[in-house]
């Protein structure tokens, strides 16, 4: 409100015969003037923090296209390493087949035992009777183990499980009852 729209207070009385009886406008307090931005100052403002905005998001979607990127070659590494890890199990399995085990054995020089000896750890005693083994005669060859591809020519051996059956019904006749093997 300016002083002109204000109503106009009446004045105070003076004292007569003082001084300045002169009639004085009333004091009032003009309201400050508020500075205010320039429309082009307002508008570089607005466009800085919108050009901010849109760098920002450039920069953090192109952040996720690389994670995207890296995320997937180690989803197709991790598929390589399981396919490897697959393979490699069933090699190991391959490997520890009876039947490659034994040929492996024969072909070290080493026989199998026909009297096994068990120790019992209980008692520390040792149950039956050591015989050295025979080396098998030279016709008797051992079939490979299809799909193996360590030393591709037979060898000769005997069976494992025979001898296995036959130590197993040894030992269990000559070991004492309500001993562990």
């Amino acid at each position: 409100m300016s002083a002109a729209e204000r109503p106009a207070r009446a004045p105070r009385p003076t004292p007569a015969g003082s001084p300045g009886t002169a009639a004085r406008a009333p004091l009032a307090v003009a309201p400050r003037r508020m500075p205010r931005a320039s429309s082009g100052t307002f508008a570089l403002v607005v466009g800085g923090v919108l050009t901010l905005g849109l760098l920002g998001l450039l920069g953090l979607n192109t952040m996720l296209a690389q994670g995207s990127f890296a995320s997937h070659e180690l989803a197709q590494q991790q598929a390589q390493l399981t396919v490897r890890e697959q393979a490699l199990q069933q090699e190991v399995a391959v490997l520890d087949s009876p039947q490659e085990l034994a040929r492996r054995a024969l072909e070290l020089g080493m026989v199998g035992s026909e009297n096994p000896v068990f120790l019992d750890l209980r008692t520390n005693k040792i149950l039956g009777t050591a015989k050295p083994g025979q080396r098998p005669p030279a016709s008797v060859k051992v079939a490979p183990v299809p799909g193996t591809t360590v030393g591709a020519k037979p060898t000769t051996a005997t069976a494992p499980t025979t001898t296995t059956a036959a130590t197993t019904t040894t030992a269990a006749t000559t070991t004492k009852p309500g001993t562990a093997h």
